[in-house]
């Protein structure tokens, strides 16, 4: 990796037993997220490793994820076409509008919308992600809304959930009521 680290997020699950770490890299032709979780949940106790890549826009270009979840062994990879999102090869339907990932065991990639839109987040801002959805593991297109409330509290929203975020000046949410809290380290 020949990339900067801009900045490292640690964090740990508020339900369960959990522990996040990802890292915020910069690279010549945009920018990953590379990173890990350990959960100990409904599903037994899980092992993923992720990355995310992005384009100078933060724009998701695609995004692996493998690991061990009660044992199993998983995989997914994630590319975004012109058509719209592929995991594993198979066309997602309905997935041509969403730009963003999201990976349901983390809260690394709220990163992604926050980091792209933050100049125009004033009202409400509408977001169409492809969501992994943890623990089921199913892909579904997820609506969200982002909304800036201060320098460091953004109002999100989606299916069931309705919270006050908290975000870093990096872009990594450091308060997601009810998932997780952390904090983050700057180089």
């Amino acid at each position: 990796m020949k990339g900067e680290c801009l900045a490292t997020a640690h964090w740990r699950a508020l339900i369960g037993e959990g522990r996040d770490t990802c890292r915020l890299i910069r690279e010549p032709d945009g920018f990953l997220l590379i990173g890990h979780t350990r959960l100990f949940d409904q599903m037994g106790e899980s092992r993923l490793e992720y990355i995310v890549r992005c384009d100078p826009g933060f724009v998701t270009i695609d995004a692996d994820v493998t690991g061990l979840c009660n044992g199993a062994p998983v995989a997914w990879k994630f590319t975004r076409t012109a058509e719209g999102w592929q995991v594993n090869g198979e066309p997602v339907p309905g997935s041509e509008a969403c730009i963003d990932i999201d990976l349901g065991f983390t809260p690394a990639t709220n990163l992604l919308p926050l980091r792209r839109l933050a100049g125009t987040l004033s009202s409400p801002t509408r977001v169409d992600a492809l969501w992994l959805r943890w623990p089921e593991g199913r892909i579904e297109v997820l609506e969200q809304r982002y909304h800036r409330i201060d320098a460091t509290q953004v109002g999100y929203r989606s299916q069931d959930y309705d919270a006050v975020l908290v975000v870093d000046p990096s872009g990594f949410v450091t308060r997601y009521p009810g998932g997780w809290e952390g904090t983050v380290d700057a180089p």
